[in-house]
């Protein structure tokens, strides 16, 4: 949640960082703490920048989160659009996993399947590794054609749909 805030803090680096996130530090500095933010720091931080401008959210690989962690980002997130002025849109990507898809069971979606890609992981794969033997960079340029199918095949197998 830290990182998302950080992103929300400011425009660039160029341009001062927000507002309410500089309120905050001012606070924290007269208790004298100096640690993170917590979760609910957080929330709260980027309910109040998303007052001025409506925000997009997005989440690569969310299953790839501790679980605990998952768990109070998820909470974290439903928090920001409950209680969020203007619009907040959330984008997450992640594998299926029960809990994942159980949270997100009565919002819209737009589920993408691995099989979906296939075809155009496997011509990724296919293009690269024969472009990597073309320029002499994978096996001095001359595996033998087993071996070809071999590597092109393991990593389609690897990829799980990614």
């Amino acid at each position: 949640m830290r990182s998302i805030l950080k992103q929300l803090s400011g425009k660039n680096d160029q341009l001062p960082i927000r507002l309410p996130v500089t309120e905050k530090w001012r606070e924290r500095v007269g208790q004298g703490l100096d640690d993170g933010l917590d979760l609910s720091e957080c929330v709260d931080l980027i309910i109040e920048l998303t007052r001025e401008a409506p925000a997009i959210i997005i989440i690569d690989a969310l299953d790839e989160c501790l679980m605990k962690t998952r768990l109070d980002l998820l909470d974290g997130l439903d928090k920001i659009m409950h209680d969020a002025e203007h619009v907040v849109k959330i984008f997450v990507s992640s594998r299926r996993d029960s809990d994942i898809r159980n949270h997100f069971r009565k919002t819209p979606k737009l589920e993408i399947a691995a099989a979906d890609n296939s075809v155009d992981i496997a011509n990724f794969v296919n293009s690269e590794v024969d472009k990597k033997i073309a320029a002499g960079k994978l096996l001095s340029g001359q595996p033998p054609d087993t071996l070809v199918a071999h590597i092109k095949s393991t990593l389609l197998e690897r990829a799980e749909g990614l």
